[in-house]
């Protein structure tokens, strides 16, 4: 009995413990900088294109750098929408942004642009 309780308590030890890890990244990634945000957002365009695709949606892209770096939202950097965010990155030469209709599409910056 006294066996099972330990296996019990190093599992349920182990869970907390990547649970611990995990609230530790977040946290690292909430006191990010914006051009540290920046530069996640130009790495998540780039390795979309590297997976084949031409260009990203804005919204695929706001929902990956929430599920990234955790509690992610632009008004925390000034901006009061995620459009607002992906053109300051865009000016600052970290991405393309461009509209078709009511679609936004982010592509990356290439050499020659």
């Amino acid at each position: 009995m006294i066996d099972n309780f330990s296996q019990n308590e190093e599992s349920v030890s182990g869970y907390i413990g990547r649970e611990s890890e995990k609230v530790e990244l977040i946290s690292a990634n909430i006191n990010k900088s914006k051009e540290e945000v920046f530069d996640v957002l130009a790495e998540i365009v780039n390795e979309s294109i590297k997976s084949g695709k031409k260009r990203m949606g804005a919204a695929s892209l706001k929902s990956r750098l929430v599920k990234y770096l955790g509690d992610f939202d632009e008004k925390k950097f000034g901006f009061k929408r995620f459009k607002d965010f992906l053109l300051a990155a865009q000016e600052m030469e970290y991405i393309k942004v461009f509209s078709e209709g009511q679609v936004t599409w982010i592509m990356p910056i290439t050499h020659g642009d």
